[in-house]
Parts: structure tokens; C-alpha cells; sequence
């Protein structure tokens, strides 16, 4: 599945940290690089426990185009194939996604079952043994998937690949390639992308802060890094796959996530949004170039139109309530903070939602005008 619409020292023998953060949100980087956040969220009924896998340097190119995704398949089902099995008997669900910068397997259970599902996101580190047919086989499972894709995805990827190229390619993937992996090729990713570095814990709801950090140690804290010699520089000769897709919109090319322009282009996507027929709005947080889509799955949307009429004082407050509604929503809900905290937290641990909050305050109506200024329609058919 794929996704997206987002220290303190150990007690007793613990291995050593540094502190950035005090409860009742703890946020831990231990000797390794591996990092942990327990986000405590005094009256949640539910928790979640999200383990994230950065991209780093080993995001999808032509020649790998859904390695990840087919990875996060197997890696989802435990060393074993039945941890899904073993855990929805207990009231503990399993779901995983794979997204640009990173893949993440997640656990939604009550707050008294967290130290199962901590425990479990050690199975999922473990590498699975694969076979040619077990590859093949998810291959097909991804082309069904991709073929119920919803309009809003493919328009995602649409903007992505107009905008960048192959830098922005869907996590998705391509059945072909994927269809070509090999058992070697897919463990030597998982082992390169799995080096502690690019590891990162989350845990929100109703938990005690310090005992949950020490069971996400016993996890990550001794993990080794991987020992491997530099992939080759990728191959260059392959093209992108045509997209169709049934929606239009705009997109906006954005600078990393704590940049006030790229607080002033959300709020420009909700000027724009709030005048929209069934719209929708994409944004997913990044310490890298990234985009804003708006967009509708309604025929005839006149964008040009809707983005001059966005360049009023009303709109620029709409927007803003907007984009201060979307934060805030991220940070009631277990998952939804899990998945906006660890999003940020496995690109830098300098990255904290208080960070853009600030910036949408500080939004000038002048930013907002630019800010609309740089939205490119794209139309579907």
C-alpha cells in the first residue's frame, strides 16, 4: 500500500543518547543514528507504534522503480509470513506503505499491547528469505493494486513526474521491473536501507514516556551498519511510463519543510481548495524540493479562474485556517501524529511540526500572493 494523503539519556546499562526534548514527548537518537519518539497523548484510547525505513540514497530510479514497494510487501508479513496472523487475534493490525522519502509499517493496538508491537518491528527488520516465485507473485499482487488506484493517487504521481522527472518517481512502482528483481538485489537493499541510520521508531497515545524509550532500545540500540561497497551510479537509458489520470488541478514546486514559502504555498493550496468542487489537497512534508497539489476529480474546473480568485484578503485567511485545521487534526490522533512525527523525524531530527505551525503564523499576505503565483495548472482527461 502506499501512502499520504506526515533525547534522552537511557537509565541503568541503557546504551548512551542525547537529550533534545522533555517529556511527555521524548525524542531519542541513540549511538547508532537510530532514532526513537514517544509521543504521549494523555486520554487517547488507541496507540500506534510506526516503524520507519528511510529512502536515503535508495530511492526508486528507473531501474529499481518499486523495489520498495515489493520489499515493504514481504517485510509487512514478519521473517516468517505470519505476523499479520499472529497478531490480529490480539486486536493488533498491521498495515505498511511506501512513500518517497521513506516506507513504514505500522501497528494500531491498545496502549497496554505497545510493547508487542515494538517487539514485532524487530520481526520486520529481520531480512526474509525470497525465492524468484514468492517475487513474481507479488508482482501481480502490485499490478492489482495499481490498477484500483484512486484519482487522487494518479494524480499525485502525475505531478510528480511532471515536475521532477525522475526524482519524483511514484513508490508504486513498475510491474516489470519489479517482475525482474532478484532475491540478491532485494536483500542488498533491504540490508543497505535498514543500517540504523535510517531507522526511526515512533509510538503515540496514552504511554509512559521512559519505559516505552527503553523498549524501543532493546530494538534499535545494538543494531550494526551495514558493512556493503557503494551501488554502482544508475543507469540513465530508461523513460517514464505515460500517466492517465481523471482529475486536474495545480502544483506548486516547494523548498524543504521549514521554509516560509513552503508554509505559504499550504496556505495558498487551501485558498485555492476552498472555492474547489470535491477538492483535495496533497502535501506531504519533506526536507527536500517537494510539491502541494490541488486538484478535483470534477470535469471542467476552471483552475487559472479559481487562482485569481484566491488572491484576496478573505482567501488568505481561509487558507490559513486551513492549513492551521490540517496541522492540528495531525496532532489529536495517534496515527495521524505518528505518521506527521516520524515523517519528520527519519529526514532530520532538526524537524518538528511546531516548526511549520510557527511559519503558518507568520504567513504574510504578500508570501501567500507569490506563493499563489507558482501553482502550474495540469489537467487531466
Amino acid at each position: 500500500m502506499i501512502p499520504f494523503l506526515a533525547l534522552a539519556s537511557m537509565m541503568g546499562d541503557g546504551p548512551s543518547s542525547l537529550q533534545l526534548n522533555d517529556v511527555p514527548r521524548l525524542r531519542t537518537q541513540f549511538s547508532n543514528r537510530s532514532q526513537c519518539l514517544v509521543d504521549r497523548i494523555p486520554g487517547a484510547t488507541t496507540a500506534c507504534v510506526q516503524l520507519w525505513v528511510r529512502a536515503g540514497a535508495y530511492r526508486d530510479r528507473y531501474e529499481t522503480h518499486g523495489y520498495r514497494h515489493v520489499l515493504e510487501h514481504f517485510q509487512a508479513e514478519g521473517f516468517d509470513g505470519r505476523l499479520d496472523a499472529t497478531l490480529e487475534p490480539q486486536g493488533i493490525f498491521v498495515s505498511a506503505s511506501t512513500g518517497r522519502h521513506a516506507m513504514v509499517f505500522q501497528f494500531r493496538c491498545a496502549p497496554d499491547q505497545v510493547p508487542i508491537a515494538i517487539a514485532a518491528c524487530g520481526l520486520i527488520l529481520r531480512p526474509r528469505p525470497l525465492t524468484p516465485e514468492m517475487i513474481a507473485q507479488e508482482a501481480e499482487t502490485i499490478r492489482e493494486e495499481m490498477a484500483g488506484r484512486s484519482s487522487t493517487s494518479r494524480f499525485s504521481e502525475f505531478a510528480w513526474s511532471t515536475a521532477y522527472g525522475e526524482d519524483g518517481l511514484d513508490p508504486y512502482g513498475k510491474v516489470e521491473t519489479i517482475s525482474a528483481a532478484t532475491p540478491a538485489k532485494l536483500g542488498d537493499l533491504w540490508t543497505r536501507m535498514t543500517s540504523p541510520e535510517h531507522l526511526a521508531i515512533v509510538v503515540a497515545g496514552n504511554v509512559e514516556v521512559d519505559s516505552t524509550t527503553a523498549l524501543v532500545s532493546k530494538v534499535l540500540a545494538d543494531r550494526k551498519g551495514a558493512l556493503l561497497p557503494p551501488l554502482p551510479p544508475p543507469a540513465r537509458d530508461a523513460v517514464a511510463t505515460p500517466v492517465s489520470v481523471n482529475a486536474s488541478g495545480m502544483y506548486a514546486k516547494v523548498g524543504p519543510y521549514r521554509e516560509i514559502q513552503t508554509a505559504a504555498a499550504l496556505v495558498a493550496g487551501f485558498g485555492i481548495a476552498h472555492r474547489t468542487v470535491q477538492p483535495f489537497l496533497l502535501y506531504q512534508p519533506t526536507n527536500t524540493p517537494g510539491l502541494v497539489v490541488v486538484g478535483s476529480p470534477t470535469p471542467g474546473v476552471a483552475w487559472g479562474r479559481l487562482r485569481l480568485e484566491a488572491e484576496t484578503a478573505e482567501a488568505f485567511m481561509i487558507g490559513q485556517a486551513g492549513a492551521h485545521d490540517w496541522l492540528d487534526r495531525q496532532l489529536r490522533d495517534p496515527i495521524l501524529a505518528a505518521t506527521l512525527r516520524g515523517g519528520l523525524l527519519v529526514q532530520s531530527p532538526s524537524l518538528s511540526p511546531q516548526q511549520l505551525r510557527e511559519n503558518l503564523a507568520q504567513v504574510t499576505f504578500a508570501q501567500y500572493r507569490r506563493a499563489l503565483g507558482n501553482f502550474v495548472p495540469l489537467g487531466g482527461n
